[in-house]
């Protein structure tokens, strides 16, 4: 797995493969689909890239909107983004260092929701550092998400 600038192609893939959970969460938070969702994540945000798989295929895409004061961080993919140990791997030490980067162009508080069922992203954001707060009514279809940040 590596980093790749997203193009159009790739964002397309990514949409058109989006893992059913990331689906389920953007339609429940900001009533998109899988395609506006992909495409107006990156279009509005400042920082972005694309993961590629070990097979050459993007597996996922993430960015940040910066706000000024916040930014809001998120990550969109397809099943292939943890299907294997390697992919886990390799995203986990690119993600971290993306983190590092962040923090080393100014991003001091990066946060968004995740949905409060969602505890593989959950754990895994609690892994990078991140903070979760309990769950509370959010997004368009009012379910349950927590809060997650990360104050550097």
């Amino acid at each position: 797995m590596r980093l790749v600038e997203g193009t159009a192609e790739r964002l397309l893939y990514v949409a058109e493969n989006l893992r059913e959970q990331d689906q389920k969460e953007v339609l429940s938070s900001h009533g998109k689909d899988a395609k506006e969702a992909c495409m107006e994540s990156w279009v509005h945000s400042q920082f972005s890239q694309c993961y590629e798989g070990d097979d050459g295929n993007p597996v996922g895409i993430w960015g940040v909107n910066d706000l000024g004061d916040e930014q809001i961080i998120w990550l969109l993919g397809t099943k292939n983004l943890t299907a294997t140990k390697s992919h886990r791997r390799q995203m986990h030490r690119l993600t971290i260092g993306i983190l590092q980067d962040l923090v080393a162009n100014g991003c001091d508080y990066l946060h968004n929701w995740c949905m409060a069922e969602n505890k593989t992203s959950l754990h895994w954001l609690r892994h990078l550092g991140f903070t979760i707060d309990e769950p509370a009514p959010f997004g368009a279809q009012n379910d349950m998400f927590c809060h997650f940040w990360r104050r550097h």
